[in-house]
């Protein structure tokens, strides 16, 4: 199974912390070049997981979302899974970083999930992907 066209961006603000990868001051993975197998598919404790917003939970999080207001927090489907990178860098130092899916992260842990059935890439498999100085990106 492949991703649509979106991408995950890697870089430092102030609202999110710093995402960048090996200091690169902002560059991106598009979805669409990670391949979704089932032989990735884990149950990951949700709490090991590192996601932009996680600075931010539960008071600006959910229907008071600091990114959308809610928006894509009630329309997104938690029946998809997260998608993560273990050992990767993140702001929290937590054992896995975000990918796709803060959205429906928040509406997981809002409903009281403690797991979540999710993509599993190692970073390293994936680092290879991230294009830097991309204008095909936002």
């Amino acid at each position: 199974m492949k991703m649509m066209n979106r991408w995950h961006v890697a870089s430092k603000t102030e609202m999110d912390g710093d995402w960048r990868v090996e200091g690169k001051e902002r560059c991106a993975i598009e979805l669409k070049d990670l391949v979704l197998s089932d032989d990735k598919l884990r149950v990951v404790n949700l709490r090991e997981i590192a996601w932009k917003g996680k600075n931010y939970f539960p008071e600006k999080c959910g229907d008071n979302c600091y990114c959308c207001a809610g928006k894509k927090y009630r329309s997104c489907d938690v029946k998809y899974p997260l998608i993560i990178a273990e050992n990767a860098p993140n702001p929290f130092n937590d054992k896995y970083r975000m990918i796709d899916g803060r959205h429906r992260m928040q509406k997981l842990l809002l409903n009281g999930h403690i797991e979540g059935l999710c993509y599993v890439f190692d970073f390293d498999e994936i680092k290879p992907l991230f294009v830097v100085d991309s204008k095909t990106y936002i």
